[in-house]
């Protein structure tokens, strides 16, 4: 039932902590909305009508509000002498969620220099959320003030409250304290907005503080004669500057920028309620399908089922998809760009640009800047950093070890896929601080039983080895992975009785390789089998008929050998040191060393014990069922958002 009359202080109103001030305009029709959602969220009601007041009365009439024909000042006067501790002021039909106004009253209650505090809304100049500067009539599909509220209240129980030069959008909070400190709003100013910007900038004259409640969204619905909007209106611009010089300059800037608190919290709290664009540097994506490769793949596959993430721009040499990539990267929410030369030309504004791998690479950074609010860099290891043996000369050994100093100085934040790497990293003093250093170990269950048509390869059927017993070498012939000690560790299995035969799979790269050594070892005995490559199917057939996987490595980042390998039912024989011995410290064999013949000890107790070699299996899948795919997504998303939240890095 509207009434007219003051509100006085002794009311029962006056208890709630917050006055909602409708400055009604000529269209009282379209306010209804507004009225019902302020009185669900047990906020009392003032109406303001230039014109007559009975017939707004009567339109109101069985709803528990009051209507006054006071200007804005009066309206004022009577919040600032009142025992409410802030005034909502409305001057266009909003829709507010059932809860408004805590995080806004605890910024107020929390900080005595609080002048305004405005609200996250569709339309609301530069305060439009999801996207800044950009008001529309419609809010993200699939929501409204409830659920992008709850949203961006989820993610912590604080408030989360940001500095802004001005007021803006359809409602504005104003303390009340601070109302009586700048005498209220000035009758003078010709509309009600104006009145709101110029109480405002009084305040900052008097070192009072605009601010945004990050956590609150309230929606303006679509009005034929909504009004203009007093920031963007010439005339009212020009009267302001009038007023106070220093307007619009703050303004201008932090509208449009990207370098200010507000620009970060938009961002931050837009993945929240419609997730990230990530761009993904997958120029690695090129003809053959190694470890590098299989991680990058497995953690587009993670990313894009979570729901944290709007969609996974990947990056890859023209644009092409290889077979072995096709299944990921041609599934719903991803799409593919070329590279070009690591400029992206195809991709417009992302959050997060994302290298998931380390590269010696000089990067064009203003480039990267330009496309990303963040980037974010992955070192699985050190192993080319710290061995020169992978490079054509000196020379270029040290550039590529300035280029992953370069690549990390340059990121906001730094994955590492081991604590050993990222001990690794500390003790190599690559310029990084700790906030920006996040360790998320590998997924391992990429690979699942069945999941691929297995074959055995056909060089293998050719040779007649494809029905004895064989121990496997799976990856390429990097020097580090010891593919030579893995072949006199056959050839004294050999002498010791055993009939098995060696298969090593894997690209022969072009520095740093192992096939000279390899070639000496063979000519002291019998010679292995060799596969230079092999494709999914190839890989699984091998690992599930292999009695024992060999993994002879000396220089990890993560190792994901033995758990391929577990999956497919084969026990692997390693010795455990840095990242293995971190993820795999109870597995009841490992080599006591490299030496071939503590490597055969090992191998020849599974191979003897087949009892043995299933608790061998059953211990890395034991560890296996906490490393998966979508817990890396989990802590990944984490960090880009973490990213997001801290200024960048440069």
């Amino acid at each position: 039932m509207a009434t007219s009359g003051p509100v006085e202080p002794e009311d029962e109103d006056v208890q709630a902590p917050v006055l909602a001030i409708l400055c009604l305009g000529q269209d009282v029709n379209s306010w209804t909305a507004t009225v019902t959602s302020l009185i669900a969220a047990n906020v009392p009601v003032l109406a303001l009508t230039a014109g007559p007041r009975e017939p707004v009365a009567r339109l109101f009439q069985e709803l528990p509000i009051r209507v006054e024909t006071w200007t804005l000042s009066e309206a004022g006067a009577h919040l600032a002498g009142g025992g409410w501790r802030a005034g909502f002021v409305v001057t266009a039909p909003v829709i507010v969620p059932r809860q408004p106004f805590e995080r806004a009253l605890a910024a107020i209650d929390g900080d005595a220099r609080v002048c305004t505090v405005s609200f996250f809304s569709n339309d609301a100049n530069y305060l439009s959320f999801p996207w800044r500067n950009s008001p529309s009539a419609l809010v993200v599909n699939g929501h409204s003030e409830e659920t992008i509220t709850r949203r961006l209240r989820a993610e912590s129980s604080e408030p989360d409250i940001v500095p802004i030069p001005v007021p803006a959008g359809g409602g504005v909070l104003f303390s009340t304290a601070a109302l009586r400190a700048l005498g209220g709003f000035d009758g003078l100013c010709e509309t009600a907005e104006v009145a709101v910007l110029d109480v405002a900038l009084r305040g900052i004259k008097r070192g009072f503080r605009n601010v945004l409640d990050a956590q609150t969204f309230i929606v303006r619905p679509l009005q034929a004669n909504a009004g203009g909007d007093a920031l963007n209106d010439e005339a009212a611009r020009r009267w302001l500057n009038y007023r106070f010089h220093f307007f619009p300059t703050l303004f201008d800037y932090e509208r449009d920028a990207d370098d200010t608190p507000l620009a970060d919290s938009i961002a931050i709290k837009r993945s929240y309620v419609v997730g990230l664009r990530v761009l993904m540097d997958g120029s690695c994506l090129g003809p053959y399908e190694m470890g590098t490769q299989v991680a990058l793949l497995a953690q587009v596959d993670a990313l894009v089922k979570h729901q944290g993430i709007d969609e996974v721009i990947v990056a890859t040499p023209g644009g092409l998809v290889p077979p072995y990539a096709a299944s990921v990267l041609m599934q719903r929410g991803v799409s593919v760009c070329p590279a070009g030369d690591l400029t992206f030309p195809d991709v417009g504004r992302v959050d997060i640009l994302h290298r998931p791998f380390q590269s010696g690479d000089v990067v064009p950074v203003g480039r990267w800047r330009k496309v990303a609010r963040r980037t974010v860099v992955t070192i699985h290891d050190l192993i080319a950093y710290d061995n020169g043996n992978y490079h054509a000369s000196a020379a270029g050994w040290l550039s590529y070890r300035q280029g992953v100093r370069a690549s990390v100085r340059d990121a906001d934040a730094v994955v590492a896929i081991s604590n050993d790497t990222a001990q690794s990293m500390r003790a190599a003093r690559l310029p990084m601080t700790e906030m920006q250093l996040s360790v998320i170990e590998n997924g391992t269950d990429y690979m699942t039983v069945g999941a691929a048509d297995e074959q055995a390869p056909i060089e293998l059927l050719e040779s007649g080895r494809a029905a004895a017993d064989f121990i496997l070498v799976l990856g390429a012939a990097y020097s580090h992975k010891n593919r030579d000690l893995a072949i006199r560790a056959w050839h004294e299995l050999r002498r010791r009785g055993h009939p098995t035969e060696l298969v090593l799979a894997g690209v022969v790269v072009p520095l740093g390789s192992s096939r000279n050594e390899e070639a000496i070892a063979a000519s002291q005995g019998e010679w292995p089998q060799l596969l230079a490559d092999v494709t999914s199917s190839e890989r699984d057939w091998l690992i599930r008929h292999a009695k024992v996987v060999l993994y002879p490595t000396s220089a990890e980042g993560f190792g994901l050998v033995p758990f391929e390998a577990a999956v497919l039912g084969t026990p692997t024989v390693f010795v455990s040191f840095g990242p293995l011995a971190e993820a795999l410290p109870d597995v009841p064999v490992v080599a006591a060393d490299w030496t071939p013949s503590a490597l055969a000890d090992a191998m020849e107790r599974l191979i003897q014990d087949p009892d043995l070699a299933s608790k061998q299996v059953a211990a890395v899948l034991r560890v296996s069922q906490n490393l998966t795919w979508e817990r890396y997504a989990d802590k990944l998303v984490e960090t880009y958002r973490q990213a997001l939240a801290r200024p960048a890095s440069h």
